[in-house]
């Protein structure tokens, strides 16, 4: 009963979260200004989550008014006054057709660099003399006359020459160019540079923000249950857990509120008040009590989050992957109920993670943050019968060093 019981606290919180992130999200506005078509410049608040940012504006004259969306079609431009992010109505040419979006300026100049996502990254240019193309391409595969198959090389760095074609001093650099941010700013900053010789000439850069690592203690309770193969499985308990947390961001130039973070977490797993192996195809199963597996592990997960907010309050989701180190364990355990004859715990194991949190910021600017998470993972066994696998869900705090 007891053990239904913290499943449904556990499964009640998990719901907590899925239906508040929405509205936790929704207060994520910084101040900025929208553009008319009859260019009136109009200040307000806008909304920074990165869902269809480049298909809706979301705003507000002030942070107790009722938010207006705005499509590429109803408004010029958009632009926030913190970060300096620029977004015009623009029709870009993709492969499946011309379609109006909130293009994003990169720079802006005697030529025009711009970015949009959506289950891709776009990048687009145009100068004063030609209108605007795309210079990203999908990966294609193709062969060869020897039917060897390869990916067809980009060719943005020949788009990049015609356009650039009254410059031609710039074609060793287009050469060296990347398709990414930092390249194409620097390329047509140099381009601009250049061909510009008046007064009038201006020129917007969207600031390319630098990779931050953030280090948390972490630490927190985890409802496991173990199993090998099909015939044996304990029944849940929980265990401590403790360690760190890496937290990487501004590495996904296209989404600031994705993060990558590490895990240096350290797990024992103890006593079982049961377990159950099944002995026979058709037989019941039986049953052994007080099993202490004495299981020392490190976890070292890698996981993306999706922040939904830069407010104060930062609700945010997650999946990725662990990878478990089993360092110590009670090898007494095999031939017993649990543990087929023969077999112990692998020195490692793969598994799955999922995780659902919030972040808080205090006042000092570090975080506090709360997550729940699922994990599964098994070692690289094949045998169905015999191989270790591990299920949990956890509940841990954190604070940023």
């Amino acid at each position: 009963m007891l053990l239904k019981h913290r499943t449904f606290q556990l499964l009640l919180f998990t719901c907590f979260l899925a239906t508040n992130l929405p509205a936790i999200a929704q207060e994520n506005f910084h101040s900025g200004y929208i553009i008319t078509h009859s260019n009136d410049t109009i200040h307000g608040y806008i909304s920074q989550v990165n869902i269809n940012i480049f298909q809706k504006c979301s705003f507000k004259k002030t942070l107790t008014d009722n938010s207006t969306i705005y499509t590429p079609e109803e408004i010029h431009a958009y632009r926030f006054d913190d970060n300096g992010k620029f977004y015009i109505s623009k029709e870009a040419p993709l492969e499946t057709g011309k379609k109006l979006y909130f293009l994003e300026y990169l720079i802006q100049g005697k030529a025009n660099i711009y970015f949009m996502r959506d289950d891709m990254d776009h990048y687009f240019a145009e100068t004063e003399n030609d209108s605007i193309m795309e210079l990203s391409e999908r990966p294609v595969l193709t062969k060869n006359e020897w039917g060897t198959t390869y990916y067809k090389q980009p060719a943005f760095q020949g788009k990049l020459k015609y356009l650039f074609k009254n410059c031609p001093t710039l074609f060793s650099h287009i050469d060296n160019t990347k398709l990414q941010p930092k390249d194409l700013i620097k390329l047509t900053k140099e381009y601009h540079d250049k061909t510009c010789t008046t007064e009038q000439c201006i020129i917007f850069e969207r600031k390319v923000t630098p990779i931050k690592m953030h280090i948390s203690a972490v630490g927190g309770i985890s409802f496991n249950t173990l199993s090998f193969g099909t015939l044996s499985r304990t029944d849940f308990q929980l265990s401590p857990q403790f360690g760190c947390k890496f937290e990487f961001e501004n590495l996904f130039f296209s989404s600031e509120q994705s993060t990558i973070n590490i895990g240096l977490l350290m797990q024992k797993y103890s006593r079982y008040n049961r377990s159950n192996y099944q002995y026979g195809e058709f037989t019941t199963f039986i049953n052994k009590d007080n099993i202490d597996v004495k299981v020392i592990a490190l976890k070292i997960p890698i996981v993306y989050n999706y922040t939904f907010s830069a407010s104060k309050i930062r609700p945010y989701i997650g999946v990725g992957f662990t990878n478990t180190f089993i360092l110590g364990q009670n090898k007494s355990l095999s031939g017993n109920f649990m543990i087929p004859a023969g077999k112990t715990f692998t020195f490692y194991q793969l598994g799955a993670v999922g995780v659902a949190g919030i972040k808080y910021r205090l006042k000092n600017k570090h975080f506090f943050n709360v997550e729940l998470n699922y994990e599964y993972s098994k070692d690289l066994s094949t045998n169905r019968f015999t191989s270790l696998m591990s299920n949990s869900l956890s509940l841990s705090i954190g604070y940023e060093l």
